[in-house]
């Protein structure tokens, strides 16, 4: 009856996947300024967007998350405690 819908409407929304905005200049939109916190936060099936700008490398286990970035021309991600690049 009506509980079995209620029940369904709480699962399926338990398990909605979100769409994370990254943004190093914290424009418009943004949830997060750098990657670990977001890809912290984020939960399987996620998808993090993320805006040109320089961030810091992070460690993905666990979970699957798409990561679109804004192209490698102007979207960086350093290596902690390095100046270089991630490629």
């Amino acid at each position: 009856g009506l509980w079995v819908l209620a029940l369904l409407a709480l699962v399926s929304a338990a398990s909605a996947q979100r769409v994370w905005v990254v943004d190093a200049w914290n424009g418009p939109g943004t949830h997060f300024l750098d990657l670990p916190a977001a890809v912290a936060a984020a939960q399987t099936g996620d998808t993090l967007l993320v805006r040109p700008g320089d961030y810091t490398a992070f460690v993905l286990t666990g979970k699957a998350l798409t990561i679109r970035g804004s192209g490698a021309a102007v979207t960086h991600v350093s290596r902690p405690g390095a100046a270089g690049r991630v490629q």
